[in-house]
């Protein structure tokens, strides 16, 4: 028997490759960006989110978890782990009880941990 499925199932956002988006999200569900974002993105639960090599974030996100394999400009204050991947280049602010930055990664940014 097939097991049949809706979307309204599914709980996860992404931001598909050749999208440009500017403004205000929030979001609950693992969250993929593959696209040029412009603004604040909320992550309103647990969920991680990830920014693909081929994606561009510009301006803040608060979130648990983040891995980035693309470009970060801006702040991001996460509640777990900030992760680099050796394609990402981050500057700005970040604010994480954990960081993680893989050789091949350019990072240029002020950090702080924190306890909770």
């Amino acid at each position: 028997m097939t097991d049949y499925f809706t979307l309204k199932e599914e709980c996860h956002s992404i931001f598909g490759q050749g999208s440009k988006l500017k403004g205000d999200f929030f979001l609950t569900g693992p969250t993929h960006i593959s696209s040029i974002v412009e603004g604040n993105l909320t992550i309103e639960d647990d969920a991680d989110i990830c920014i693909e090599s081929v994606g561009q974030f510009i301006g803040t996100i608060k979130c648990h978890n983040i891995k980035i394999y693309g470009k970060f400009q801006g702040t991001i204050k996460a509640s777990g782990k900030v992760t680099a991947y050796p394609t990402a280049t981050l500057s700005g602010t970040l604010f994480a009880k954990d960081f993680t930055f893989h050789p091949g990664s350019t990072i240029n940014v002020d950090g702080q941990t924190y306890n909770e």
